[in-house]
């Protein structure tokens, strides 16, 4: 939902709703409440949402944004930006940095079957051309179904490409995830010694299941 102030359309996501049943005198009133999220403003120039300072004031207006809300936006994308899809409920495009993606952490949350291993697929593909890839995976779903390569010895001395390394059946899949982590640290380490520093990165399905608690 969108709550204008000045010539700005602050973005708002509904975390929570109730309708909540309210006794007077001679009958009862339903009042729907609703709980939100201030999401910020989107910024054309930078292709971004960004933080916008303001506390709504009691009674303004709420607006409900149309399906195709941001669709006529003219946006002059800087290299290194990909669309991963839309702000629920509108045609508001979002992006990833991949060069930030690079340098910190990322977390692909959601349901069975909410588009989580697509949103994988799509990063892999813009990546793998420039970076190191190696997809941990215990479900098979990265070789058999999406067509990657398997994991073959010394893949992550190489500058770029992908594979997949799936633990064989009956191991235990966290002690094997630890070996193989401790083992890239320690040729990470190596390079940075060296001064031949490397960029990987490593993508972990079903991450619980390789780093239980």
């Amino acid at each position: 939902m969108i709550v204008k102030n000045l010539d700005n359309e602050i973005l708002f996501q509904i975390n929570f709703a109730e309708i909540e049943k309210e006794n007077i005198h001679g009958g009862a009133h339903l009042i729907t409440k609703v709980t939100a999220k201030q999401l910020g403003v989107f910024d054309k120039s930078k292709s971004r949402i960004e933080n916008y300072r303001w506390i709504p004031i009691a009674c303004v207006p709420v607006i409900i944004p149309p399906l195709d809300y941001g669709k006529k936006l003219k946006l002059t994308l800087s290299e290194g930006l990909i669309k991963i899809g839309t702000l629920i409920g509108t045609s508001l495009p979002i992006f990833i940095d991949l060069s930030t993606l690079k340098e910190t952490h990322l977390a692909i949350l959601g349901m069975t079957r909410m588009g989580k291993t697509s949103i994988a697929m799509h990063l892999i593909n813009s990546l793998h051309v420039t970076t190191r890839i190696t997809v941990l995976d215990q479900s098979g779903e990265f070789i058999s179904r999406r067509g990657l390569p398997k994991y073959e010895k010394g893949d992550d001395l190489k500058k770029i490409g992908v594979s997949v390394y799936e633990p064989p059946k009956g191991s235990i899949i966290p002690d094997l995830a630890l070996k193989y982590l401790n083992s890239l640290v320690e040729t990470a380490k190596q390079e940075y010694e060296s001064g031949q520093v490397r960029s990987r990165i490593v993508l972990i399905d079903e991450a619980h299941q390789f780093i239980p608690e």
